[in-house]
């Protein structure tokens, strides 16, 4: 069964951080696990959290823009975003 989330809201960093504090009952070796679509058809175990730039191409996708970024190529509207890497 997939998540309830409310319509339209973009997770930001102050939405991610109240929803861990809800969680915060739990173990520490508690697995952080990324849903591969909204619908829930497949999960992967996140095993990397990193700081880069962001620009969103649509409400649904984006480019990122890390620390391999080559100077010139980011757009003048990337903004810092936290990003979740699965396993696979």
């Amino acid at each position: 069964m997939a998540a309830t989330r409310p319509e339209g809201l973009i997770m930001d960093l102050s939405r991610l951080r109240a929803e861990l504090a809800k969680l915060d009952h739990l173990p520490g070796e508690t697995p952080v696990v990324l849903a591969n679509s909204a619908e829930g058809h497949g999960f992967s175990p996140v095993t990397l959290v990193e700081n880069a730039l962001y620009v969103a191409d649509s409400p649904f996708a984006g480019s990122r823009y890390g620390d391999e970024a080559e100077e010139g190529e980011v757009p003048s509207n990337a903004g810092p975003a936290v990003f979740f890497w699965p396993a696979c």
